[in-house]
């Protein structure tokens, strides 16, 4: 889905929340998409798989992503605004299986390690 912006996310999310079988959102390069309009992804509870990569999302933005217990893969990847505070959150998904964190760049190394277990395949 392309050209959203905070305040269209929502009215998206509200119509598709309780579409059958939807298990996948792929919302990637909507620059003009923050913290604000993603706060209302928890409302897709059934989403399993969010790509949300190069969206102007930052570390005050991920809670709402935390909440969304049924997610196994997530793609975060060129979200330049994140750092290691909001990934060793991610990290505690235990239900996640596939998290991509590519172009994120004030990722250490050490809080890759910190999130690295045997069921979680990291795309760097």
């Amino acid at each position: 889905i392309r050209n959203l912006n905070d305040e269209t996310i929502k009215g998206l999310i509200e119509e598709i929340q309780d579409v059958e079988g939807l298990v996948s959102l792929n919302l990637s390069e909507n620059r003009n998409v923050g913290n604000k309009g993603l706060r209302f992804l928890p409302m897709l509870s059934q989403i399993s798989h969010l790509n949300i990569s190069a969206c102007c999302l930052n570390d005050y933005g991920i809670d709402p992503i935390i909440k969304m217990g049924n997610l196994r893969a997530l793609d975060l990847s060129y979200c330049t605004r994140l750092t290691d505070q909001s990934i060793k959150k991610v990290g505690e998904m235990r239900r996640l299986r596939e998290l991509n964190l590519r172009g994120v760049p004030k990722i250490t190394h050490a809080t890759i390690k910190k999130i690295e277990r045997r069921d979680l395949v990291l795309h760097l």
